[in-house]
C-alpha cells in the first residue's frame, strides 16, 4: 500500500481525495492510504521522512519547502512524459514555478497542485461611506495612505494585518511592498540577503508605516484577532489568501455582508505560493503514476478540491468562464496568480523565512511598545535595527 501525505484537509477535501484513490485502486489494484498532518507539525514530519527514507510515498507539500527537500536528496524528479501528459509547464501559471525550479533546472522535482495568492480584502460599503474609490485605493503606497486617511476621518479603522511573532504570513504580506519598491529578499545569486538594502527598506518602511491605521489595542495580533476584526467589519481592509473566504464563512459573515466583500491587488506583485506534489525516492513501485496524476489534475476534481480547501486551481484551462462566474472576485485572483511573484528557490529559504518571521514580529513589538507614534526616521531606524543583524548572520551561511 502506498502512503499519500497531506496537510490538514476539511472533510470535503478528504472525501474527494479518497474517491480518486479508490478509482486508482479499481484501475490498477494498488491501494493508497491518506495520512494528514496538522500544518504546524507537517514540516517536521516531512523532514523525518527525508532523513529516514521511510514513512510516505507521495506528498502534497508547501511550495516554499521544496528547495530544502531537494537539497536533502530525498525526492525523485517527475519524468518529462509525466509532465507533458499534464500539458507541460506552459499549462500552469508561470509564477507557480518560480520557487520550485531548484537545483538542476531541467528536472521537475514538484508539480504545482493548489495555488495561494496574497490580495487585499475590503468592505466596499465602508470605503464608499468614506468617499474612497475602491478602484484606486490600493494602487500605490501613496494611494493607500490617502484612502486610509479618509477612512480614519470617518471613524473607520482602515487596516489590520497579523503582528504575531511566529506567523509566516507576515513575510508573504511584506513581499508585495518590498518588490514594489524595487527590492528583494535575496540577491539574484541567492548567496546574499537583499532585504536590508535601501530599496527593500523603502518597501518595508511603507508596509510598517501602515500601523498608524491599525487597531491600537490587542497586540500582538494572531490570525483570529486580526482576521476576526475584519470578519466583524470593525476594520475596512486586510491582507489574505483565498482561504480567507472560508474563514469569513466560518465566522458567520452574513450573505448581506458578503455582498460588500471585494478584493484588490496589493500595490506590488502578489505573493504566489501554494502546494506542490512530490514523490519520495524511497517510494515503492507506483503502478501507473501517470494515470494517478491525470486523475488528480482532472479539472472537475481539482477545482472542487481547491474550492473546499480555500486555495485555487493551478492550470490555466481550469479557469473557465463558468468557473470565473461562480465568484465575482475570482478574476482578481487569476490576475494575482498570473502576474505575481514567488519566493526565492534557494535551499536555505526555509531558514531565511524563519529568521525573517521572528524579526518582523520583533519590529511590530517595537512599534507598539514605543511611546506615541514613531516619526519616519525613528521607524526606519527600528526596522534597520532588527533586519540588518539578521541579514549579516544569514550572509555568513548563504555565502558558504
Amino acid at each position: 500500500m502506498l502512503e499519500f501525505l497531506a496537510p490538514d484537509l476539511p472533510d470535503h477535501g478528504r472525501q474527494l481525495l479518497l474517491k480518486v484513490f479508490q478509482a486508482h485502486k479499481e484501475h490498477t489494484g494498488q491501494s493508497i492510504s491518506l495520512i494528514c498532518h496538522n500544518w504546524l507539525q507537517y514540516r517536521r514530519e516531512l523532514v523525518n521522512v527525508c532523513i529516514h527514507h521511510s514513512g510516505g510515498d507521495i506528498a502534497e507539500v508547501g511550495s516554499t519547502w521544496l528547495s530544502s527537500m531537494v537539497s536533502m536528496n530525498c525526492l525523485r524528479p517527475f519524468s518529462v512524459q509525466e509532465l507533458q501528459d499534464l500539458g507541460g509547464r506552459e499549462s500552469f501559471f508561470g509564477p507557480l514555478w518560480q520557487d520550485i525550479t531548484v537545483a538542476d533546472g531541467h528536472k521537475t522535482w514538484g508539480l504545482p497542485f493548489r495555488a495561494d495568492a496574497r490580495v487585499i480584502f475590503y468592505w466596499e460599503d465602508l470605503l464608499e461611506a468614506a468617499q474612497v474609490d475602491p478602484q484606486t485605493a490600493f494602487n500605490s503606497f501613496e494611494a493607500m495612505q490617502s484612502a486610509f486617511e479618509m477612512l480614519r476621518m470617518h471613524n473607520i479603522i482602515p487596516w489590520v494585518v497579523v503582528t504575531q511573532v511566529d506567523n509566516h504570513d507576515s513575510v508573504y504580506n511584506l513581499s508585495s511592498w518590498i518588490h514594489r519598491a524595487g527590492g528583494a529578499f535575496l540577491s539574484s545569486s541567492g548567496k546574499a540577503t537583499a532585504f536590508a538594502t535601501s530599496q527593500a527598506m523603502d518597501g518595508a518602511q511603507a508596509y510598517f508605516d501602515l500601523y498608524r491605521y491599525m487597531p491600537q489595542n490587542g497586540h500582538p495580533l494572531d490570525d483570529d484577532a486580526a482576521l476576526g476584526a475584519f470578519a466583524r467589519r470593525e476594520v475596512a481592509a486586510t491582507m489574505g489568501g483565498p482561504w480567507l473566504l472560508n474563514f469569513l464563512r466560518n465566522h458567520k459573515v452574513t450573505d448581506a455582508a458578503f455582498k460588500h466583500l471585494k478584493i484588490a491587488l496589493p500595490p506590488g506583485p502578489s505573493f504566489v505560493g501554494g502546494t506542490v506534489l512530490v514523490v519520495f525516492q524511497h517510494a515503492g513501485a507506483i503502478v501507473a503514476l501517470g494515470d494517478l496524476l491525470k486523475m488528480l489534475y482532472e479539472p472537475q476534481f481539482l477545482s472542487s478540491y481547491c474550492l473546499g480547501s480555500g486555495l485555487l486551481p493551478v492550470q490555466k484551462d481550469m479557469w473557465t468562464e463558468t468557473y470565473l462566474q461562480s465568484d465575482p472576485n475570482l478574476h482578481v485572483f487569476r490576475e494575482a496568480i498570473a502576474h505575481g511573484t514567488s519566493l526565492p528557490d534557494t535551499p536555505y529559504w526555509g531558514m531565511v523565512e524563519d529568521r525573517l518571521t521572528v524579526a518582523i514580529g520583533d519590529i511590530w513589538r517595537g512599534i507598539y511598545s514605543a511611546p506615541g507614534h514613531l516619526q519616519p526616521d525613528a521607524l526606519r531606524g527600528l526596522i534597520m535595527n532588527h533586519l540588518e543583524p539578521v541579514a549579516r548572520r544569514l550572509d555568513l551561511t548563504l555565502g558558504d
